[in-house]
């Protein structure tokens, strides 16, 4: 029978292991909580208790392994612990090497030869070397952790003065009242009904198409922020996006001036400093149940497929609520809307920026397909452009403009790829993705036509 003294020196063995294994949990964990943050997707409260819960019962399963199973669960979680880190590792120096050119086996190889080589020299570490690595991990990955927010400071660029609408500065007698509509993921060649929204109410416009900055929002918004690319971005704090060389922290920037009024979701419009009001979709709260689902998800699998399991996860005898769903993408195009129509805007002129999610894929199983599905969420976004120039007549008479432009088109092999929509004949009836974008403006009056061809730097003056 073990003495009381062997027993807690076997719980005094098994401590360092355990933390250094809750310590990998939390940096493993980093980056889905600055997505998070970010994004909205979660509040701060929700993913802080998610990120806790997570690493505390990953440390309390490997302490009560090592008391029960004695050394052979300790060698086995010191190679958890060293694969861990190797594929920590992995995910930070992805961007370095993770090329369209390299093909997809060629990577999951790299990543498998790299993990054998250190499992193997893992198993030939001396106890020393072992005890000296698990407190090296410790550390490391404490580090890692606070790294985020430290790089984004370090990388943070310079910025000017943004939403001056630069573009139309040179019209002579062009109205003062701008209403400027971002509609998320809008193809050129679908785009006909919403140019026949502002066409068949305006008796000048301009329908032209720009290149795109990006291929998602998380690229484009930034670089039409600061005239600078972020094609491969990642967030860094809660109000801040790093790509390779450069950040953008939202809360650096300042509006032209003080008759702004923004509207948005997703970004961090509403740290933007000088404006005369925003309004932010609100971020709901979810079970810790929901949030530890989607932590453990992201970090496995791909955003498109941890959603699709989500639906399927969380659905009632395993069907899928899409009424529920659609509903909860209808209600925030609803609540954008109305925040559009309270703007101060409406009754002491300025400048309106609102983007808006319509008409982005709902990202839902349906018995539609993403080709009639998009149709659909393009006329609504018709109609609801429409409404728009219908209430600036009333409001302002023939003294406004309105331009419609989008961040990005549709990603078709995006979404064809996903679970989602996936299928032979998804993309049936969809345009190929050139990268390029409606640019739609309207008037009552005539103006010249403006020279836009990128939205890179569209919403700041460039030089």
């Amino acid at each position: 029978m073990k003495s009381s003294h062997e027993a807690s020196l076997k719980r005094g063995e098994a401590i360092p292991l355990a933390i250094a294994l809750a310590s990998a949990g939390i940096a493993l964990s980093g980056q889905w909580f600055w997505i998070s943050i970010y994004f909205g997707f979660f509040t701060l409260r929700d993913s802080l208790s998610g990120i806790a819960v997570f690493a505390g019962l990953i440390g309390y399963a490997a302490y009560l392994l090592q008391l029960w199973a004695g050394r052979k669960a300790k060698a086995v979680l010191r190679l958890t612990l060293l694969l861990a880190l190797m594929y920590l590792v992995s995910q930070i120096v992805k961007g370095y090497f993770d090329t369209e050119e390299m093909a997809s086996a060629i990577k999951v190889l790299l990543l498998v030869v790299s993990m054998a080589l250190a499992a193997w020299t893992g198993l030939k570490w001396s106890e020393g070397t072992w005890s000296n690595f698990i407190r090296a991990s410790i550390a490391a990955c404490l580090i890692f952790t606070v790294s985020f927010p430290l790089i984004g400071w370090a990388t943070r660029i310079n910025v000017k003065p943004v939403f001056n609408l630069g573009f139309l500065k040179e019209q002579a007698g062009i109205p003062k009242n701008v209403l400027m509509l971002l509609l998320d993921e809008m193809s050129p060649e679908l785009a006909d009904p919403v140019v026949q929204a502002v066409s068949s109410n305006l008796k000048y416009v301009q329908n032209s198409t720009i290149e795109a900055a990006g291929r998602s929002t998380a690229n484009v918004i930034p670089a039409m922020l600061t005239g600078k690319r972020f094609d491969e971005v990642m967030p860094c704090g809660s109000t801040t996006i790093c790509s390779r060389n450069a950040s953008l922290d939202f809360s650096q920037l300042r509006m032209a001036n003080e008759t702004i009024d923004i509207i948005g979701f997703q970004q961090p419009y509403c740290a933007i400093q000088g404006m005369r009001s925003c309004q932010q979709q609100i971020t709901q709260e979810h079970s810790i149940v929901r949030v530890l689902y989607d932590l453990v998800c992201n970090n496995l699998l791909s955003i498109s497929e941890c959603s699709f399991f989500m639906k399927k996860a969380f659905s009632r005898n395993g069907k899928v609520e899409e009424t529920t769903k659609i509903n909860q993408a209808v209600a925030v195009n609803q609540r954008l809307t109305q925040a559009i129509l309270l703007a101060p805007f409406w009754n002491k002129g300025g400048t309106l920026y609102a983007h808006l999610f319509t008409p982005h894929p709902l990202g839902v199983i349906s018995s539609q397909s993403l080709a009639e599905e998009y149709k659909q969420n393009m006329d609504q976004a018709a109609e609801l452009v429409k409404g728009m120039v219908v209430q600036l007549r009333q409001r302002f008479g023939d003294e406004f403009i309105i331009v419609v432009t989008s961040d990005h088109p549709l990603r078709v092999d995006w979404w064809c790829r996903g679970p989602i929509y996936g299928g032979p004949d998804c993309a049936k009836g969809l345009p190929e993705n050139k990268g390029r974008v409606p640019f739609i403006i309207g008037s009552p009056k005539k103006f010249e036509p403006v020279n836009v061809t990128s939205n890179l730097g569209l919403l700041v003056d460039m030089p």
